[in-house]
This record gives C-alpha cells, structure tokens and sequence, in this order.
C-alpha cells in the first residue's frame, strides 16, 4: 500500500510539473527567439536581365520571412540542367520556366506536348503538370506563374522556382506560391528592360515589389498595407 500512494504521488508531481513547464512555455512564446534559418542560395544567370529581376524578387521575399539569401551568378546556367545545378552546385534554388524544365527532365514528352497554344490555360496546365511529373521526389516547386520567360519554344514557358523538397516552411511556401502566382509576363519584361537601360535591379523592381509583396527594397521595410495585394487573396 505504501508503495502505492508513493507511485501516486510521483505520478501527481510529474503532471504537475509538465503543467507548469506547458505554461511557462506558453508565456514565453513570443519571447523567445526564432530558430535561425538556414541560408539559402538562389542561382542566376548574370547575362539575362530577366533572371537578375526574378532571383532578386525571390530572395527579398525570402528575406521577409526571416530566411538569409544570398543571389549567386552561374555560367551556363541558361543553358544547363536545372536538376543538375540543384544536385551537383552549392545552390539550393533557381528560376526556370515550366516548358524549359520538362525539356530538361523529359525530352520525349516535351516533344509530344509541344505546339499547343501557350495562351490557353488547360494546356500550360498539362505542360506544367508534365514537368512536375518528371521531377524526382525530393524536388519540389510551387504553382506555376501566369508569367512566361525563358526565350521562344514550342511550350508554353511558365516562370517557375525549383528547390529541394524540405527547404522551406508552410509560410515560406505560401508566400513564394503568392508572388509566383502574381507576376506577369508585361511587369516581369517592363523591370528587365529598365535593368537593361542601366537601372538598378533595387529600382527596377521597387514599385512591384511594395505592391504585390508589401516590402520597400530601398529601406529593407514594410511598406504601406494599404498600397499592396492581399497575400490571402492569391488563391481566390
């Protein structure tokens, strides 16, 4: 019996320990520091205008969700694999378009869905979804932008990031399925250009940015809430 009420009594001193451990960590919730983010390396090709745009919008996003980036020029990289950069180069993500990729990835299907009509959104869909499909599984990427880059093809050239499957959180996901979401091919080509004409990326992207992503890149801020689009609206 004595053992008994000794075994109850422990048990009864952990739970209540457990309790106040529960609550001195629920008071502390939004004290305590975040965890550090790995640093993530977004790969561009320094020869294009386009690229220099998107892997500056990406790692500012990033950034604004506490992620460390760090924007890395690779020779070649227009013209090399993607999946290849990603596995054999210290890069941990790139820009590519969807068409691109499944060329890439699956030549033989490319062929085969090649000639549709890049503006019909059935058949960007099923070029999209091919390319998802000839992607390995620890590969990942996000919806496929209404933004077209990458150079004339046969496919429909949808602008896409690529990256290793757990690299990002649910929010870092969310919030690079949203920007990919609403760039346009008009705005993607109007900030390329004003890079060409001798601006720099930071002010070329500047308004595009503090309307669709909320963030003043001159000033590493927030802007205005009320000059921007709703994130949560993205998939409305």
């Amino acid at each position: 019996m004595k053992a008994h009420h000794q075994f109850v009594a422990a048990a009864a001193l952990c739970t209540a320990a457990v309790a106040l451990s529960s609550c001195a960590s629920e008071d502390n919730i939004y004290t305590q520091a975040r965890p550090e983010k790995a640093d993530i390396a977004i790969a561009i090709d320094g020869a294009s205008n386009e690229q220099v745009v998107l892997g500056e919008i990406y790692s500012r996003v990033l950034k604004g969700q506490g992620r460390p980036t760090s924007v890395t020029s690779v020779t070649g990289l227009d013209d090399a694999p993607t999946l290849e950069v990603l596995r054999e180069q210290p890069i941990d993500f790139v820009v590519t378009c969807s068409g691109r990729l499944l060329e890439q990835a699956d030549p033989k299907a490319a062929k085969e869905l090649a000639g549709g009509d890049v503006t019909d959104g059935a058949y960007t869909d099923e070029v999209y979804g091919a390319a998802v499909a000839a992607m390995p599984g620890d590969m990942r990427t996000v919806d496929p932008s209404p933004a077209q880059a990458c150079g004339e093809s046969e496919l429909p050239q949808n602008v896409i990031p690529v990256f290793h499957k757990g690299t990002f959180d649910h929010g870092e996901i969310n919030r690079l399925n949203f920007i990919t979401r609403v760039l346009s091919t008009d705005r993607l080509e109007e900030m390329a250009e004003e890079v060409d004409k001798g601006a720099t990326v930071e002010d070329a992207i500047a308004e595009w940015m503090i309307e669709y992503a909320h963030i003043d890149v001159h000033h590493d801020t927030p802007a205005d809430p009320e000059d921007v689009i709703d994130p949560d609206s993205a998939s409305k």
